[in-house]
């Protein structure tokens, strides 16, 4: 994957479902395109469209997630 450098799981201590996935990449740009990119879709396929059956029966998703990009300093 042009950009990706490495990524970090993060497992709450308390044992919750909400994991954090940390992908380390070079630019913002090479994310971006990772997004749009088949692999992408492909791989992530399963999950849009667990969401998508979800909300179309008025359930709560069976995941989530959301995207936010962080500068390190």
């Amino acid at each position: 994957m042009p950009g990706f450098k490495f990524m970090e799981v993060l497992k709450p201590i308390d044992n919750s479902d909400n994991y954090l996935i940390v992908s380390h990449r070079d630019s913002e740009e090479t994310f971006k395109s990772w997004t749009k990119s088949p692999e992408f879709i492909e791989g992530h396929k399963r999950g849009f469209e667990d969401i998508k059956i979800a909300n179309e029966k008025g359930e709560e998703p069976p995941m989530h997630s959301n995207f936010k990009t962080y500068n390190v300093i």
